[in-house]
């Protein structure tokens, strides 16, 4: 095992300890961070004197009081940072909380430069820490003396088993990287590659038609969004017909899993797609108070949007609305294994849409590789987790962002005291429609074994009534996707013998609704995501277990738990981690687009649904507009530099960020009235107090 293996095993094992989350941990790391830059100030100046030739002054005004700056916001505004933040609820969840929370992702690796080596390097590394991550950096080698500083010093302030510092060149950074992250945070130089193909042609014309301009407008974009809605509306006879061809679904489940949401989708873009689209003020500070700052969403390119089988409209299309809106131009790669629907949408969508902006590409692996040796701004993958490490790293070729919504398997926890006949019934719903080929499906149960017996049996019931005594005949449940699946559950099963259901027809691609109880934890049934109508059930012997056995798994796409105590449901919440989470049902929280949807580790890089893919898909350019007048206010930022330049520099770029949003202005302006108007009543309300008061002497003394 390498030195630098053995440091992110020290490092990972450390986070998973639990120490990283509290806030008050955080804070007090932060506030040792900001310990080590003031007393190690003069260490790290003449590191940087060495290193590039920086003066005392320029050092502490280039990197040090960015850093100082940073720290300091972090830790006043931390709580609200981490704080639940409520989202929109719709009319299914009007009495349910609902609420993005955010949570740590695990351990980063931080890969910092050498021109500024002090802010490119920790200004992450604050922000790891804020969000509760454990993060190991690893500084540029040609700032030698920076780096040594950095090593030597650092772990005496913050804690060295969550933020260890590794020294070393170019071998060093290469094992590290050869070592599993939840994130990386690299920064430094590019370099790209270009290949010729037949995709490549469709790709340069999509990429000439984005070019052209004609996506930025948004009366252009509402337009496309518009017909892409005619197209669902008018076309779902035939979109059923296909999906009936593909997996068997009922022409009843189409509108409900897959066509309602693609139209919600596009029906919420283009009601906020104006005020998605608009810039967003932000904070200024004492030296842009008179300036314009704000941050301009703004269109990345040409995006790449590989799609699923087996919601293969939905995946398919909600990332195409989410690339119309933001300005993109995309090609769609729908699945080859759902060929119906894959033919159908290539001769429909350039009917309805612009056909050189948004060309559809079909066919098998061969097409998708290469595709993905082209460089895309962005490419969106719905699928395996096997498949989405090969697109990351086709990817990583171009440097190209990827956003990978992939599975995992998804625990669901019922506790002993909830209402398990209702828990039951959602559970089976979720569970089998599709035939199990949902990726946030509920993979296995985990339950103590005292009502393990009556889960079997609620599960029975529920499928009875679901599905009649006989699934294969039921029009409401549906087959498995092609052969190599339908073998692939098969085998999964060997040696297990079922509580209910167990029955195939390998002619149908045909798997029966199947629950296996006192299933093994390390079988081989749950190492592997099932995708398929199979329901393990693990027994647990409390929710301290439950905990236990979610955390040392993959972090999975969703988590469902089924609880009445509320300080379990919030403990079960905050001491594990999952994509999405849902309570008391499964599924639903995908029904929301104010919620993200996306997965975390394996299940999944970034998220979407609704203004989530507006911005997963924009880049969010900072935007400083400033005058030309008062120039005397930057004096203290040019050379020569002195003590009282610096002085007011270092005042200037400490002052607090000050709110000057639209909504602010006015509040600020309705104080100030209100403000002026009490005064005035209060000075009127005196000056007849007084006038009473001269009046009640005036005729005292006149009758004395």
């Amino acid at each position: 095992m390498s030195r630098e293996q053995q440091v992110v095993d020290r490092t990972r094992r450390a986070f998973r300890t639990g120490r990283s989350r509290p806030l008050e941990f955080r804070i007090q790391q932060l506030k040792r961070l900001r310990s080590f830059i003031k007393e190690r100030q003069e260490e790290i100046c003449e590191a940087l004197r060495r290193d590039l030739g920086k003066s005392e002054l320029g050092s502490e005004l280039y990197e040090l009081l960015v850093l100082e700056a940073e720290l300091k916001l972090a830790i006043s505004r931390l709580a609200e940072w981490a704080a639940p933040r409520p989202v929109e609820k719709n009319l299914l969840t009007l009495t349910a909380e609902v609420y993005v929370k955010p949570e740590p992702l695990g351990v980063v690796l931080i890969i910092g430069t050498w021109n500024y080596p002090w802010p490119l390097t920790l200004l992450p590394l604050v922000g790891a820490i804020a969000a509760g991550n454990a993060a190991i950096i690893k500084p540029s080698e040609v700032s030698s003396n920076s780096s040594k500083v950095m090593e030597e010093h650092l772990c005496h302030y913050i804690d060295q088993d969550l933020y260890p510092v590794v020294a070393g060149g170019v071998q060093e950074t290469q094992e590290l990287l050869k070592q599993r992250f939840d994130h990386i945070f690299y920064t430094g130089s590019t370099a790209v590659g270009k290949l010729v193909t037949m995709e490549r042609q469709v790709f340069q014309r999509t990429r000439e038609a984005f070019l052209s301009g004609r996506t930025r407008p948004l009366e252009f974009r509402l337009q496309q969004l518009h017909a892409l809605q005619k197209m669902i509306t008018e076309k779902e006879t035939e979109i059923s017909t296909a999906l009936k061809q593909d997996i068997n679904r009922s022409q009843y489940d189409t509108p409900l899993l897959e066509l309602i949401g693609i139209e919600n989708e596009i029906k919420l873009a283009i009601e906020k797609l104006s005020d998605w689209a608009a810039p967003r003020p932000v904070e200024k500070n004492f030296l842009t108070i008179s300036d314009e700052v704000y941050v301009q969403p703004e269109p990345l390119g040409v995006v790449l949007i590989i799609g699923a089988w087996n919601y293969p409209w939905s995946l398919t299309l909600q990332p195409l609305v989410g690339a119309i809106a933001a300005g993109n131009a995309a090609v769609v790669k729908p699945s080859e294994l759902s060929e119906c629907s894959s033919l159908l949408l290539r001769a429909l969508l350039p009917r309805y849409v612009d056909k050189d902006l948004y060309p559809v590409v079909i066919g098998g692996a061969s097409e998708t590789q290469e595709l993905l040796r082209l460089r895309f701004d962005h490419v969106f993958y719905t699928g395996s987790s096997r498949v989405g490490k090969l697109v990351m790293e086709a990817a990583a070729h171009h440097l190209t962002p990827v956003t990978l919504e992939l599975g995992g398997k998804s625990p669901c926890y019922i506790d002993k005291n909830s209402d398990v006949r209702i828990a039951c019934r959602r559970v089976t719903w979720g569970k089998f429609v599709n035939c199990g080929q949902t990726c946030i499906a509920p993979d296995y149960i985990l339950c103590e074994p005292c009502i393990q017996g009556q889960v079997v049996e609620c599960i029975r019931q529920t499928l009875l009534e679901f599905y009649g005594a006989d699934p294969k005949c039921s029009p409401d449940y549906g087959r498995i996707i092609n052969q190599r699946h339908f073998n692939r559950i098969l085998s999964l099963m060997e040696g297990y013998t079922p509580v209910i259901g167990g029955q195939s027809d390998s002619s149908q691609c045909y798997i029966a609704p199947t629950v296996l109880k006192d299933v093994p934890p390390h079988s081989r049934l749950m190492q592997e995501e099932i995708f398929g109508p199979v329901l393990p059930i693990v027994t647990v012997s409390d929710m301290d277990d439950a905990i236990s056995f979610i955390n040392e798994r993959e972090k999975p796409l969703a988590l469902y738990v089924f609880c009445s105590d509320k300080k379990a449901i919030k403990r079960m919440i905050e001491e594990t981690t999952s994509g999405g989470v849902t309570v008391n049902d499964v599924m639903m929280h995908y029904t929301l687009s104010s919620l993200p949807f996306g997965g975390v580790g394996q299940s999944g890089v970034g998220c979407y649904h609704g203004k989530h893919t507006f911005d997963r898909l924009s880049h969010h350019r900072a935007c400083l507009v400033r005058s030309l007048n008062m120039e005397r206010v930057n004096l203290a930022r040019y050379p020569p530099q002195d003590r009282r330049r610096a002085r007011r520099a270092r005042m200037a770029l400490r002052s607090p960020l000050i709110d000057m949003s639209k909504r602010t202005l006015i509040w600020a302006v309705v104080a100030t009235i209100l403000g002026v108007c009490l005064s005035i009543a209060l000075l009127v309300i005196l000056l007849i107090a007084a006038g009473l008061n001269c009046t009640c002497w005036y005729w005292r003394g006149f009758y004395n």
